[in-house]
């Protein structure tokens, strides 16, 4: 369910940036594994480190697509070999920040290890 939301920071996500979010908590882009069958990426793949064992952050992250009117996507993380869906509500905002044209954010508590936006096709 996409929500209004202002943006805090101007990430950089292509693989191998480093994207930092919040003091603490490091990202860098990546390449995905292999994406579940019938889903397509709206973000890249991001990996994140953390000085706390349990941070929680806002994170957003520009979106690499544009969104599919009628079909269903969420925030994925990748773990223990296994994509799964995570219950993180996604906003979809136009940024104010200059370069940027549509972001998606979440607030995540705890922020994982890996994130990306996965849509259906």
């Amino acid at each position: 369910e996409a929500t209004p939301s202002t943006p805090t920071s101007e990430p950089s996500c292509e693989p191998g940036d480093d994207f930092t979010t919040t003091p603490g908590i490091r990202g860098i882009g990546s390449d995905p594994p292999p994406l579940p069958p019938g889903m397509i990426p709206l973000t890249r793949y991001i990996q994140f480190t953390t000085e706390d064992p349990h941070p929680s952050a806002g994170i957003s992250l520009p979106l690499i697509a544009e969104v599919p009117i009628g079909d269903s996507f969420a925030w994925y993380t990748y773990d223990s070999g296994q994509w799964r869906a995570l219950d993180t509500i996604v906003q979809i905002h136009r940024s104010t920040i200059s370069g940027q044209d549509a972001m998606a954010s979440g607030d995540f508590d705890p922020v994982p290890a890996n994130l990306i936006l996965l849509a259906k096709r």
